[in-house]
């Protein structure tokens, strides 16, 4: 390893890998670094502020992920009991919402969960 802003030449300087080795040591967990508030939106769609996270990308490494704001939209609510929305950044920084957590791909971040009620527009 060598010291971070060195492009690998020759086989000296700072990988991909070794830079989110030492990303991945700046943080305890994959999270929020900054910003990134979810809000409820009266038209079936969420609001995300500007801000970053880490996303944990692969075993001891991270990746620092820019956020911009975003409205999202969502589905329309159930017609009967609930449902859980799941707002996450991928590594790309695209928001987007999942109805299970199974269905958010990795490696991304869940930012915000909301309980959807029925028959609500």
């Amino acid at each position: 390893m060598f010291p971070l802003g060195l492009p690998p030449v020759g086989g000296n300087g700072t990988t991909p890998e070794g830079l989110r080795r030492v990303i991945d040591a700046r943080y305890a967990g994959p999270g929020v670094i900054k910003g990134c508030v979810v809000t409820g939106l009266a038209t079936m769609a969420y609001n995300v502020s500007v801000g970053a996270v880490a996303i944990q990308y692969a075993a001891n490494q991270m990746i620092e992920v820019p956020v911009t704001s975003v409205n999202v939209a969502t589905i329309a609510a159930p017609s009967s009991g609930t449902r859980t929305d799941y707002i996450y950044v991928d590594a790309s920084g695209n928001i987007a919402v999942a109805q299970s957590s199974g269905a958010v791909p990795t490696p991304s971040l869940i930012i915000a969960q909301f309980t959807v009620p029925a028959g609500i527009s």
